[in-house]
């Protein structure tokens, strides 16, 4: 994004024990050069329910919705950014890459800026490959709101012990079709709004248990200095 832009985002807190969690705040834990504002959202329209870095009370089971902005001050290559979840009861939840943290940079001059956004077939966020030496799937939208580019699409495994076989195609839009064999990289050029989808096939060589925060499929937009300019990312298991 451009330096003094804003950065807008929204999250879910959870509360998954059985006692409220009290005055609960969302805050930013990566050190860049940027201003970070936090406020409460109302769960049906996201619309601004409360001032700016509140707390808030969560019920035992319940959960609480969240908007933020960041507006960046100078320039800083791409950074996962840590956000913290802290409640005055209890321990705040650890970074979770691609799930609770936020990829960010900022330029004086706008780069390729993509959001992208996968589905799974079970619309679950986990792409459930059928079994050991099988294959199993996802699909990918994405959009540049940035400037335009060259950009290199590549899924990756979270670790290589899952010893995963993963390919990618960009697809026709309307049809779903594949425009070339999959491969282990696809790239293309982005125009300014323009929005590519891809198909990502996934082969399982062992089985892979359910573990939705340490077992996943990132795909990332790597632009002509290497630099990863969007990603999206899906849990993995066997059936």
């Amino acid at each position: 994004m451009i330096v003094g832009g804003t950065a807008s985002a929204y999250a879910t807190v959870f509360n998954t024990t059985s006692f409220p969690a009290v005055n609960c705040t969302l805050t930013m834990g990566t050190d860049i050069p940027a201003t970070f504002t936090s406020f409460l959202t109302d769960r049906s329209t996201n619309g601004k329910i409360s001032g700016s870095n509140p707390t808030t009370s969560i019920a035992g089971g319940d959960y609480s919705t969240w908007g933020f902005q960041i507006v960046p001050s100078a320039e800083f290559d791409p950074v996962e950014v840590e956000l913290v979840f802290d409640c005055l009861n209890s321990e705040p939840a650890g970074p979770l890459p691609g799930i609770n943290t936020l990829l960010l940079s900022a330029s004086a001059i706008a780069p390729p800026d993509i959001i992208a956004l996968s589905a799974t077939v079970t619309n679950n966020g986990i792409v459930e490959v059928p079994g050991v030496r099988q294959t199993g799937f996802f699909a990918t939208a994405s959009i540049n709101v940035g400037a335009a580019g060259d950009l290199t699409v590549i899924p990756r495994a979270s670790k290589s012990s899952l010893r995963l076989e993963i390919s990618i195609c960009e697809t026709n839009p309307l049809t779903a079709a594949c425009l070339a064999p999959p491969a282990p990289s696809v790239s293309t050029s982005i125009a300014a709004l323009g929005s590519p989808t891809f198909s990502i096939f996934v082969k399982a060589n062992k089985a892979v248990p359910l573990d939705p925060a340490g077992s996943r499929i990132y795909l990332e937009f790597l632009d002509d200095q290497n630099q990863v300019r969007g990603s999206t990312s899906v849990a993995v298991k066997t059936n």
